[in-house]
C-alpha cells in the first residue's frame, strides 16, 4: 500500500470538504470526473457530471455547511485509484461513505469518478 497515495487521497478529499464548508458548490463540482457516477441512498443515482451538478444545486438551497468526515479508511488499487470509505455528518445530515473512487489525472490532480453514500439521517424543510 503506498502511503503517498493514500495521502494523496487524503488531501484531495480534505479540499473537497474544505470547498463545500465555504459554500464553493462550482469547485466541489470541478472535483467531479465529466463521466462520474454517483448513488445516493435513498434519493437515486446520478451520471454525468450535469446529473451531479442538479443533485448538489437542489442539495445546497438547503445551506448544508460543517461537513466532516470520520473513521475515514482509504484503500489503494494502483497509483492512481484508491477508495474512500468514511462516516460524515454536517448541520443537517448525516450518514457514511460507502465508495469515493478517487482517479489521479495525467495533471496529477484527483478526481471522483465514483460517489456512493448514504443519508442516515436529514433534518431539513421541504420547501
Amino acid at each position: 500500500m503506498s502511503q503517498e497515495t493514500i495521502n494523496q487521497v487524503m488531501a484531495a478529499s480534505q479540499a473537497w470538504i474544505a470547498k463545500f464548508n465555504q459554500h464553493d458548490l462550482e469547485g466541489c463540482l470541478e472535483g467531479y470526473l465529466t463521466d462520474a457516477s454517483m448513488k445516493v441512498a435513498p434519493v437515486g443515482e446520478f451520471v454525468g457530471a450535469g446529473a451531479i451538478a442538479l443533485f448538489w444545486r437542489d442539495f445546497a438551497r438547503h445551506h448544508p455547511a460543517e461537513l466532516k468526515y470520520s473513521n475515514v479508511d482509504i484503500k489503494v488499487i494502483d497509483d492512481r485509484n484508491a477508495v474512500l470509505a468514511a462516516d460524515w455528518s454536517m448541520n443537517i445530515a448525516s450518514g457514511f461513505i460507502s465508495k469515493e473512487l478517487w482517479v489521479k489525472q495525467d495533471s496529477g490532480e484527483w478526481k471522483l469518478a465514483q460517489d456512493d453514500f448514504s443519508v442516515l439521517a436529514l433534518s431539513i424543510s421541504r420547501d
